[in-house]
């Protein structure tokens, strides 16, 4: 009897080549879409870090203007154009006004000429407007100001651009 022997041990070049061109094109689908996630990750961060940082800034606001009174011999709201500062008495007497600096873009509190930047280094306002009803003070209405905010991160290219407004009367009426 003869035997026959069948040397199949191996792969042949072409199972091997289309076995690494299958490989290299799952590795790229799978980089792809890792690179993807990643950046998606980075973008939800940045953007919750500038909403975190606008709801506190602007919660601080709310608070001063609900505990405090809009002080309009000081502020002199002439119309119904948007203001950029705010002017405030408090029931001590204190006068705080809160506006943007332009150049760095930051949040100022002046308490009775004292300002203090409020925001931080990675956040820059690019607008914050006022708007203020009744124009002048009277017995009828309940004051209450209107506040838009446009905040963006500092830094990359492309920053993360967060938009808000609030609505917020005194409780000191």
């Amino acid at each position: 009897m003869k035997k026959i022997f069948n040397n199949n041990l191996g792969f042949t070049l072409t199972e091997l080549l289309v076995a690494a061109s299958l490989f290299v094109i799952v590795l790229t689908f799978g980089t792809n879409i890792y690179l993807s996630i990643t950046n998606t990750q980075k973008s939800n961060y940045s953007m919750q870090k500038i909403l975190n940082d606008s709801r506190f800034l602007l919660d601080m606001i709310a608070q001063d203007i609900q505990n405090n009174y809009i002080d309009y011999q000081t502020g002199g709201y002439p119309d119904a154009s948007p203001e950029d500062e705010l002017h405030l008495k408090m029931s001590d007497g204190s006068s705080v006004i809160y506006n943007r600096e332009p150049a760095p873009g930051s949040l100022t509190r002046s308490v009775n000429g004292n300002p203090t930047t409020l925001s931080s280094a990675y956040i820059n306002i690019t607008k914050l407007d006022f708007y203020i009803y009744p124009l002048e003070q009277n017995e009828t209405e309940v004051p209450f100001v209107v506040i838009v905010w446009q905040a963006e991160e500092v830094g990359p290219t492309d920053p993360a651009v967060i938009n808000l407004q609030t609505a917020v009367s005194l409780r000191n009426y």
